[in-house]
């Protein structure tokens, strides 16, 4: 339930000037009925409510757009799932913890820095499932991002690419509540004991632990992962050696207000990200480049197929942006 002072807030001084704006603009009420397909209020003052936000986001959106296609920003925003959400909710979105790095993976990796290729996508060499979607009702980013270097790095060593389930680590990895933050080393270590993973076929996702909490894992019917190692990386000179010699790779980063609504449209760019608490959210490297002459991170994320491009996304590299390298692990097994 929202916080009626909250609401009390929004309403003030917003509800008649943005109902006159948005309502004139076929496109808002495109959009706002979208929305409302898609998501069920629970009453009426709900539904209000969330309007609200929707339209203050909407504005901010087409503000944004509008300085992009003015050359004044590196990309473009969309009014998407998170639009109607408040920013103390989507600061809740963090699924891994805020003191970064787990004991379990130790060590940096020692990795001769090569000449980079100018552009590497392991989408592009059918190396990549599509994105998949944790719900918004589970951080289990942690658990996606693993598991998505996991498919990747066996299809660039065994040439097969396997859909592999995120379901299995949440109800067999013994974890009070996967749905939490966790360190994404966690997950790494249940998979290493387990040697496998089912495909998603065999065991899908339903964003939650499975009732009474079974176990539903059959050793014969998985895809082997053996010998499973975790490395830390920090530098993205050595991030990129690595995505481009050997995979993708996992990664945790700071998620600034904006990225929520990251259309995919261009290079993500926040240079003051860091300046505040945001939430840290796990997601997965598969490839780099440079567009017109920025460097970027390929990136895939868990927040579904809507979000930015089909659930990928570049976002600008070489700048630390939003703490990308504080937690970086390439994963190798056999």
């Amino acid at each position: 339930m929202h916080n009626p002072r909250l609401f009390d807030n929004i309403v003030k001084g917003q509800a008649m000037r943005l109902s006159r704006l948005c309502c004139e603009d076929s496109t808002f009420n495109n959009e706002l009925e979208e929305l409302k397909q898609e998501k069920k209020y629970s009453t009426l003052e709900e539904e209000q409510f969330r309007r609200l936000i929707w339209e203050d986001t909407w504005k901010k959106v087409s503000e944004h757009n509008m300085l992009a296609e003015q050359g004044e920003k590196s990309y473009w925003k969309e009014t998407n799932y998170f639009a109607d959400m408040t920013s103390k909710e989507l600061s809740s979105y963090t699924c891994t913890p805020m003191e970064l790095f787990h004991k379990s993976c130790s060590g940096e990796p020692v990795i001769q820095v090569l000449p980079h290729a100018k552009n590497i996508d392991w989408k592009k060499k059918k190396c990549v499932t599509p994105a998949k979607n944790q719900t918004s009702s589970c951080h289990s980013c942690w658990i996606f991002s693993v598991v998505a270097a996991i498919e990747s790095r066996y299809c660039i060593r065994h040439k097969q690419l396997y859909n592999l389930s995120e379901q299995q680590v949440m109800d067999c990895g013994g974890f009070k509540n996967p749905c939490k933050p966790h360190y994404l080393e966690e997950a790494i270590d249940y998979i290493k004991k387990a040697k496998g993973l089912m495909k998603k076929e065999d065991y899908p996702y339903i964003g939650h632990k499975s009732p009474n909490e079974l176990c539903l894992f059959y050793k014969r019917k998985s895809v082997q992962i053996k010998n499973l190692q975790c490395k830390r990386i920090t530098r993205e000179e050595d991030m990129a050696t690595a995505v481009e010699k050997r995979g993708p790779i996992t990664f945790a980063m700071k998620i600034p207000p904006d990225f929520y609504q990251f259309s995919g449209n261009g290079i993500f760019d926040d240079l003051h990200c860091c300046m505040y608490n945001h939430s840290i959210h796990a997601m997965t490297i598969v490839g780099f480049g440079q567009e017109e002459g920025v460097d970027y991170w390929l990136i895939k994320n868990s927040w579904g197929r809507k979000w930015g491009s089909a659930g990928f996304a570049k976002i600008r590299r070489n700048v630390r942006l939003c703490g990308i390298g504080e937690y970086v692990l390439e994963l190798d097994f056999q």
